[in-house]
């Protein structure tokens, strides 16, 4: 029988990588969580589990897979920190920098057709004042800067800019459930935003990466140059990861279909692109062949931003593909891992990325599933060892193609679906078949698109190649629209370790080489996945009251358990956003009914946002929409849009009753028994809450300037 040391040593020495990433994520967790947290705790933190690894791997074993790569994250972190020289102010400021743009999904201008930046492009500081007046002062750090939309500027990677504008620290909306933007820029190693109102070109970017960049732009305009919009946004983001012509619709279809990875350049794209060179280059002889095909992806792998994903796809293809030119074999799970110590070394934030943690527990559990799939086929193949007729190669490799990427489309869909309900609460049911129905598609967008790279010198091939890939895209399109209309729906995010202990489970159930126990594991998987979904719907009927910023009050009314809401205004963008957040946090996907109590700006600013974040099945005012009123307007003309039932000449859902300056709102139908009170006061409104007559919350909404959020209890 094995000890257990020597096989946690025998362990090390086969997976080296392995122990390494579970070192640096050791060292690294407290100042990823915490921030704030002192020095020293920090520092004594990671002694623990660095004990327990010195008992179970030995002295040697441990200096070499644990110590080492500990310290050389702590020296990341060092070299990471601002350095010398003046720090931004931590307070909003109107500001002058000189940055450099740091952002591979800039266009510079071309391809003409796409917007140049996203909404937040990331950029470096190098120098700032706070007027003309005053001396540049040298700084190093970075910033979101956010362009206006009608900046006449391009910039691309690399460019130096010269911007005046205002500069803020990052801060979270108060909202519950918004987006945690502050873990995601520090992610980035962004603390500020920077709202530029005009600027100039100072330099523009001449490495090799912007070169790339450039190609890239001249590679989309001319295959885009017969393709609509929709598929022009598409095809950008495909190739390239270039998102910012996606506009919420096809993001929203996308994310709901369970294919927003599609979208993004990740080891689809690495693999895709890879599969079609060592097609094409298949004649050359086998050393060649492999010792060939990396660095075209590498420099494909750059033209996309070498983000995560990507990166992270690029190492294992190159190690595997070198190994492979030399008649070499490696296990993947070490060379995942090792793509994993070096993104964490060169980012010690990494770790934060949404991205990365999809990308790598993705890819972890479909190497983790091989073996399971094995058996699986051998299950189905042994019905023909008796057989006096062979089935023939054709059935076979068809069952054996159907079992694996099936299989292995599953397996990566119950990792993500542990990422997605704890980040999101966003439940797919149909990601695996639109996946499969969609990567052949994605294929052949590849194959054209490379076949056209290699023919780019024949005037005109790239637009044929645009020509040809429509149809694709288009369908590509159509599978996740159809898909996206079909059954997704949110719940409330999941507690972090119920996602853990639902992917500790699949990865036991994978690993597991007993019978009996597969089955205890699969009954066990079966109740986590639907505690995960079902839990949230117990939940009670609540009230959400956003209040302030000298808007009307915005009143959420939501049950979790019946998964449905009524929302009373919308006055501004930012609320739109943050209802949207706390309603799919709350498990609902759809919204009954918007009701503004005015036309005006005040109480429907945000409603036109509103319609394209979220389902919404009827919008009606509580005034009559008058030609000036712009706001309603657009709400109107968007609810028509989406094919909602126009409200002219139909009785108002919200019995309204005004009696000085007090005004009752009564909700309709399943929202019976619920009244609403406002009364105007010299500071402010007097907002109460009846409900079946009985009154169950009353407090003054005061003119503030910032926005406050209360919660109220609805159930009895």
């Amino acid at each position: 029988m094995i000890r257990i040391p020597t096989a946690f040593a025998e362990s090390a020495d086969r997976y080296p990588c392995l122990w390494m990433t579970a070192a640096l994520l050791n060292a690294g967790a407290l100042p990823l969580i915490f921030p704030g947290a002192p020095d020293g705790f920090c520092f004594l933190a990671p002694l623990p589990l660095t004990l327990i690894a010195w008992g179970l791997l030995g002295s040697a074993r441990t200096l070499r897979v644990w110590v080492l790569p500990s310290l050389l994250l702590a020296l990341s972190f060092l070299l990471s920190a601002p350095g010398d020289g003046a720090a931004l102010p931590d307070r909003a400021t109107g500001a002058e920098i000189r940055a450099v743009m740091k952002d591979p999904s800039l266009c510079g201008g071309m391809p003409e057709w796409l917007r140049n930046a996203p909404n937040n492009v990331l950029a470096e500081v190098r120098a700032f004042r706070y007027t003309s007046a005053d001396e540049w002062r040298t700084v190093r750090e970075r910033v979101f800067v956010r362009f206006p939309i009608s900046t006449a500027l391009t910039p691309g990677y690399g460019d130096c800019l010269h911007l005046s504008g205002v500069l803020e620290p990052l801060r979270n909306s108060e909202s519950p459930a918004a987006f945690d933007f502050a873990a995601y820029a520090r992610g980035k190693g962004v603390a500020r935003i920077f709202t530029a109102r005009e600027g100039k070109l100072l330099r523009k970017g001449d490495s090799l990466f912007r070169h790339l960049c450039d190609l890239r732009g001249k590679i989309l305009e001319s295959l885009g140059g017969k393709l609509g919009a929709e598929e022009r946004a598409i095809a950008s983001a495909l190739l390239f990861g270039m998102k910012q012509g996606i506009d919420a619709e096809i993001r929203s279809d996308f994310l709901r279909s369970g294919t927003i990875h599609v979208l993004c350049v990740s080891g689809l794209h690495i693999g895709l692109f890879a599969s079609v060179l060592l097609l094409i280059l298949r004649p050359l002889p086998f050393a060649v062949r492999w010792f060939a095909v990396p660095f075209p992806v590498l420099l494909y792998a750059l033209s996309t931003g070498m983000q995560g994903p990507a990166f992270r796809a690029f190492v294992m293809f190159a190690v595997w593909a070198f190994l492979k030119a030399f008649h070499y074999r490696t296990d993947p799970m070490n060379t995942i891992a090792l793509a994993a110590v070096l993104l964490i070394l060169w980012n010690p934030l990494s770790p934060l990325d949404l991205g990365f943690q999809y990308s790598f527990l993705c890819v972890f559990f479909l190497l983790l599933c091989r073996d399971f799939l094995n058996g699986v086929r051998t299950a189905a193949f042994s019905r023909w060892k008796y057989c006096f007729s062979d089935p023939g190669p054709l059935r076979r490799a068809g069952m054996q193609f159907l079992i694996f990427s099936f299989g292995a489309s599953l397996a990566a869909y119950l990792a993500s679906f542990a990422v997605s309900m704890f980040h999101q609460g966003l439940f797919s049911p149909y990601a695996v078949p639109a996946y499969l129905l969609m990567a052949p598609a994605a294929w052949l967008c590849f194959a054209v698109f490379v076949c056209g790279l290699l023919v780019c010198w024949i005037p005109g091939a790239l637009v044929l190649c645009g020509v040809l890939m429509a149809p694709l895209l288009g369908l590509i399109r159509g599978i996740s629209s159809f898909f996206g209309e079909e059954g997704a729906f949110y719940t409330s995010p999941s507690p972090w370790w119920c996602a853990t202990a639902f992917l500790l489970l699949l990865a036991l159930l994978l690993v597991c080489r007993r019978r009996e126990w597969e089955a205890v594991l699969s009954v066990l998987l079966a109740f986590c996945f639907a505690g995960l979904l079902l839990l949230p719907r117990f939940r009670t009927p609540e009230l959400l009251i956003r209040h302030g910023g000298g808007v009307r009050p915005m009143l959420i009314f939501a049950d979790p358990g019946l998964a449905r809401a009524f929302v009373f205004n919308v006055p501004d963008y930012e609320g739109a956003g943050d209802a949207v957040a706390w309603l799919r946090s709350e498990g609902i996907g759809a919204v009954e009914e918007l009701f503004c109590d005015s036309a005006r700006r005040e109480s429907c600013g945000g409603a036109a946002s509103f319609l394209k974040m979220i389902r919404v099945r009827n919008l009606s005012f509580g005034s009559p929409v008058r030609v000036n009123a712009l706001s309603a307007r657009t709400a109107r003309k968007t609810a028509a849009e989406r094919g909602m039932p126009s409200e002219e000449g139909v009785t108002l859902p919200v019995d309204v009753r005004k009696n000085g300056e007090e005004t009752e709102y009564r909700l309709p139908h399943p929202w019976n028994g619920i009244l609403v009170r406002f009364r105007k006061t010299a500071g402010g409104e007097q907002f109460a809450l009846f409900r079946d007559g009985r009154e169950s919350g009353s407090f003054f909404l005061p003119l503030e300037r910032d926005f406050r959020w209360r919660r109220l209890p609805l159930a009895e």
